[in-house]
């Protein structure tokens, strides 16, 4: 039993110098972006494709953190064919996996000037690798700390906003997550749907 105590202790302190490194930059490295459209309350975005390192992990979006987080930093940390060093980007992006309930994609954005033929291949057979097509998201930013509850309220005032103005959408909405969990203050997160 202490032991136990003591490998969650040790994890839990490992896990909190590693996010603390990589979201220690005050501008890490974002996705490009065209806004096409501002409304009140949220605006619609372009995005070129995006290349990304995720897992699939059991759960809602915000209990799959943990995990997920240490898999794919083990990723960009070194666990891979080079045993090359990724930079951390942001957002962190979040979103269930169509047509199996109960799953969450967790998802790293990787830097500029990788692509799919020299990005190095993960170690872990549960890190995938692959690109997210060019796609048109409604985005609505809030701060604070997340939770399940939170995100659900945020996506159907979205929802909300996006009926207002006559848009539709595709479900189901996905999250991004801006800061380090240790980060208090000027929070940044973000609900989307797909348009």
């Amino acid at each position: 039993m202490r032991l136990k105590i003591l490998l969650s202790i040790t994890i839990i302190i490992a896990l909190t110098f590693i996010s603390m490194s990589f979201f220690s930059k005050s501008e890490p490295e974002t996705p490009g972006y065209t806004i096409i459209k501002i409304y009140k309350g949220f605006e619609i975005r372009e995005y070129k494709p995006i290349l990304y390192a995720s897992v699939t992990k059991e759960g809602k979006m915000m209990d799959v953190g943990s995990s997920g987080f240490r898999e794919l930093a083990g990723f960009i940390f070194g666990g891979n064919s080079k045993s090359k060093k990724i930079a951390m980007t942001a957002p962190v992006t979040f979103k269930p996996v169509a047509g199996e309930t109960g799953k969450t994609e967790m998802s790293f954005t990787m830097p500029e000037g990788f692509d799919t033929n020299n990005l190095p291949k993960p170690n872990s057979a549960f890190v995938k690798i692959h690109v997210d097509k060019g796609i048109r998201l409604a985005v609505l930013e809030f701060g604070g700390f997340a939770s399940n509850e939170k995100l659900e309220e945020k996506a159907n005032e979205l929802r909300k906003l996006l009926k207002n103005e006559n848009l539709t959408w595709k479900e189901p909405y996905r999250f991004f997550a801006y800061n380090s969990p240790y980060k208090v203050f000027n929070r940044k997160n973000e609900v989307a749907f797909e348009l």
